[in-house]
C-alpha cells in the first residue's frame, strides 16, 4: 500500500496515508465549497503555512496537499477524482467519479 512519496521538498501523503497518520498539525480545513471543488481537482486560494499539508472538512481526510503563495496545490491522482459532487437530503456528499 502506497501512503507517502519523498519529494524534494518534503514528504507527499497519500489519500490513505494522510487518514493513517492521525496529524495533529499542518492540517488545512476547507469549507463545504472549497472541498466541493478541491474533490474536482481544483486548486484552492486559502491562508496559510507553506508545506505539504493534510486537507480536511469537518472530520473528513481529504488528502495531501501543497501550499504555495497562498495557493492550495491539489494533489488528488485524476483517477480519484469526482465528476460532480451533489447533495442529498442528510448534507452528505454523494459522489460520481470520472
Amino acid at each position: 500500500l502506497y501512503f507517502l512519496k519523498k519529494e524534494r521538498d518534503g514528504l507527499r501523503l497519500s489519500i490513505e496515508g494522510s487518514q493513517l497518520i492521525k496529524a495533529k498539525k499542518n492540517i488545512v480545513q476547507l469549507t463545504k465549497s472549497q472541498s466541493e471543488n478541491w474533490m474536482k481537482g481544483d486548486d484552492i486560494e486559502i491562508d496559510g503555512n507553506s508545506g505539504y499539508v493534510i486537507v480536511q472538512q469537518k472530520n473528513d481526510i481529504l488528502g495531501c496537499g501543497n501550499l504555495r503563495n497562498n495557493i492550495l496545490r491539489n494533489m488528488i491522482p485524476k483517477e480519484r477524482r469526482l465528476k460532480s459532487v451533489t447533495e442529498s437530503d442528510d448534507d452528505s456528499f454523494q459522489d460520481s467519479f470520472e
